[in-house]
């Protein structure tokens, strides 16, 4: 069980470290494990779980987007293709890696390693488009290509140490799309993982559902809510007043330091 205090702290790190390119499951754990002296077993049910409150700050914020897809279905049919392929591809991939993972034992140093040279990539890139006077692309304008290639990118994110909104944030923007087009569709299409992911640890550990529901669990997980809306407002902030070839090396710089960190 942990306290009020420990909720508050591990709900903050999840708020934050969830729409970073850092690995928000690492970072709860690490956290949990080391400082608060929580069980392995239980600080990684917990850093699962928090999740929850990411997802319901990406509905809260982005309600207004949301409503639109659903009103507007024929105009936005590009991004609907988008959300269900790549969140098919995702599931699928990722439930293998998982089942693939709990045979086979592995150390966050893999995961942290490919942070490290996702943000080495992104520092080229930003490079590449200070010199280049290519535009970009809109979320209306992504395609099939997007969806499967972007769909692989968020299945691997269930390698320990990785991170699911940076690395789907850089796959964006590798595929053309502005920062806060990239940013928009990587907090939209993690919204059906995280809810698949969650569901699925519950119906496989039922008791997992009286940890979060517990007192401490539900301050963690209001804390993440808050944190994660204030978080997302301020990243949405920068990726408009940011020209794109600064918000990418700004976000290159943050995963690299964010891959030594977990590392």
């Amino acid at each position: 069980m942990i306290t009020i205090f420990q909720a508050v702290i591990l709900g903050v790190i999840q708020g934050v470290a969830e729409w970073l390119p850092i690995s928000s499951e690492a970072m709860v754990n690490i956290i949990a494990i080391n400082i608060f002296d929580i069980p392995a077993d239980s600080a990684l049910k917990l850093a699962l779980l928090l999740h929850v409150g990411t997802v319901l700050a990406a509905l809260i914020y982005f309600r207004k987007k949301i409503s639109y897809l659903i009103r507007n279905y024929q105009t936005t049919k590009s991004e609907w293709l988008f959300l269900i392929i790549s969140s098919v591809v995702s599931v699928g991939l990722g439930g293998v890696i998982y089942l693939i993972l709990k045979q086979v034992a592995i150390s966050d140093a893999g995961g942290s390693i490919l942070t490290i040279v996702m943000g080495l990539s992104l520092l080229v890139t930003a490079y590449l488009l200070s010199r280049s006077a290519s535009g970009m692309r809109g979320p209306e304008q992504v395609g099939t290509a997007d969806s499967l290639i972007i769909g692989v990118v968020q299945g691997l994110a269930v390698v320990p140490g990785i991170s699911r909104s940076g690395s789907t944030t850089a796959g964006l923007i590798w595929r053309g799309l502005s920062p806060v087009a990239a940013l928009e569709l990587s907090f939209l299409m993690g919204i059906p993982m995280i809810v698949i992911g969650a569901t699925l640890l519950v119906l496989e550990d039922p008791a997992t559902l009286t940890l979060i529901a517990s007192p401490a669990g539900l301050v963690a997980l209001a804390t993440t809510l808050i944190v994660g809306l204030l978080t997302i407002n301020v990243l949405m902030k920068l990726a408009i007043k940011l020209n794109f070839s600064k918000f990418v090396l700004l976000l290159g710089l943050v995963t690299v330091v964010a891959g030594f960190m977990t590392l």
